[in-house]
């Protein structure tokens, strides 16, 4: 449930038996015109819980904390995180790029766990799960068995199968916070480079442009191009960008055609290297001035290796 749709009662008549908050940082400001007044669009997912209905909220998260601090939640709110004082606690044991072993801690119990996805953020947001469908009564044995087999979220750290060498990944990060989290677990799970593609979209909130470029800056190269531009100037937008790059910490290159900045990356990528493509995640068209384009971050890795084999494919007699 977004905080346009929080703010414009969308959902009004709707009652819920668990509503969970995963974090609150920046974004639609171009919208909600200050983060005072998005944190407030946020809180009123209060409003539609049922009288017995719980809450969650990430303890790991800043934002959720402040909310908290406010005294703005209902009586009957529980927390889940990596933080020592959460309701619903993990700890990290193990983490590759092929997945997360971590221990739940609920009151005195203790059970291991392995979510088959990398990231202490989806950890966290594994942690959510676990808490909402506990309270709904299944047992922890039968939550582990579901989470050991959970599948991929389309765009959301989705591994694509292409030609390169190189471990390819597509995820939806279009905030500073979620664009730095994925870049950071990437960098302590890779052993060789870390590159990203990414952009901003046209005509939304500009003020994280350079935030975005800030933690882009953890890559050993960054690859700024087009998200969906809408009626801005894609140069302008990388521009934006370019102004929070940290100088000296990762190697900066600009292709605002999409397609031509993702095949540069995968072309370069070298075994041991991890690929992100962020941005657009699942999303199937471009936004370019009034016309949405058919475009998809997988369908274009895969062509790529599609195109390979049809190059390497020896010519018939």
């Amino acid at each position: 449930i977004s905080s346009h749709a929080l703010d414009q009662q969308r959902i009004a008549g709707v009652s819920l038996d668990v509503a969970i908050v995963t974090n609150v940082t920046q974004d639609h400001l171009d919208y909600h015109q200050t983060f005072d007044d998005y944190v407030r669009a946020k809180v009123q997912i209060t409003n539609y819980l049922k009288p017995q209905g719980i809450l969650l909220i990430n303890a790991d998260d800043p934002g959720c904390r402040a909310m908290a601090a406010n005294g703005e939640l209902p009586a009957k709110c529980q927390t889940f995180g990596i933080a020592a004082d959460a309701d619903y606690r993990g700890t990290i044991e193990e983490e590759t790029l092929q997945g997360t072993r971590f221990t739940l801690h609920v009151g005195e119990t203790s059970f291991p766990m392995f979510l088959p996805m990398p990231g202490r953020h989806n950890v966290e947001n594994a942690l959510a799960a676990v808490a909402a469908v506990h309270h709904q009564g299944f047992s922890l044995e039968e939550i582990a068995t579901a989470l050991a087999h959970c599948q991929d979220v389309p765009g959301r750290l989705q591994h694509v199968d292409c030609s390169s060498a190189a471990t390819v990944l597509v995820d939806y990060a279009h905030t500073p916070d979620a664009l730095g989290r994925v870049i950071s677990t990437l960098r302590q799970l890779t052993f060789g480079r870390v590159i990203v593609v990414f952009g901003a979209g046209g005509n939304r909130d500009q003020s994280k442009r350079p935030q975005m470029g800030k933690v882009a800056s953890q890559a050993d190269l960054a690859i700024i191009t087009s998200d969906n531009p809408r009626f801005e100037d894609p140069a302008e937008i990388a521009a934006h960008i370019q102004q929070g790059m940290e100088a000296g910490q990762c190697r900066v290159e600009v292709e605002l055609d999409r397609r031509a900045a993702i095949l540069r990356a995968l072309e370069i990528a070298e075994e041991g290297d991890t690929v992100l493509i962020a941005g657009k995640g699942h999303e199937q068209t471009q936004i370019v001035g009034s016309r949405s384009i058919e475009f998809n971050d997988v369908a274009v890795c895969r062509s790529m290796g599609e195109r390979q084999l049809i190059v390497s494919k020896p010519l018939q007699d």
